[in-house]
């Protein structure tokens, strides 16, 4: 039996108070409640598409976070883009350049790699930044609601160093992409 996205939205939606996620680390415990995460996963699917991400594309997600890794992952399978998840220890760049992915979201210290080694050049067309640490060039990808309940900001816009999506910019090496004119593919929760 294959399970698909939208199986496990729905298997999420049933009980949406129920446990869905504990982080442990360094004596810090979180807990996050299926409607909770399902709720992440829709903000940063808009977050995701506002940023450019589309149907198809190849995203390479590198986070030691648990809660950011489950989120970003869903949230790109709703979109319809494709999570790539690459174990940090190993042949990062090797493997960045076999994928040849259209976006990378990761922590500081991922985007400062990728950026200092290459990682990714030149496929890499959108580049967003996980995470409390101080930000490297890139935009900002809020990842969880604060916790009063207040909808996170939009994204921040992209710093001087950051290199904008643009029709302009060269297709990736495996040939160019049609553009998307498909509606977003993420399920609208009709209560907030």
């Amino acid at each position: 039996m294959t399970t698909t996205l939208p199986d496990i939205a729905a298997r999420l939606a049933e009980r949406p108070g129920a446990v869905a996620l504990v982080e442990s680390r360094k004596g810090f415990s979180r807990t996050t409640r299926r409607g909770e995460l399902m709720g992440h996963c829709h903000h940063i699917a808009r977050a995701l598409h506002d940023a450019g991400v589309r149907p198809g594309h190849k995203a390479v997600v590198m986070t030691r976070d648990a809660h950011d890794l489950t989120a970003v992952s869903y949230a790109l399978g709703l979109l319809g883009a494709v999570p790539v998840l690459i174990e940090p220890r190993a042949e990062v760049g090797r493997c960045l350049q076999d994928v040849a992915p259209d976006v990378f979201i990761g922590e500081p210290p991922a985007q400062w790699g990728r950026r200092a080694l290459g990682w990714g050049r030149p496929h890499v067309r959108i580049s967003l930044v996980t995470g409390s640490s101080p930000l490297p060039a890139g935009r900002r990808l809020t990842t969880r609601t604060p916790a009063d309940g207040t909808p996170p900001p939009p994204s921040a816009s992209p710093t001087a160093t950051d290199r904008p999506s643009s029709p302009s910019r060269p297709a990736p090496r495996d040939g160019p992409r049609a553009p998307s004119t498909a509606t977003p593919r993420w399920p609208v929760s009709s209560t907030r």
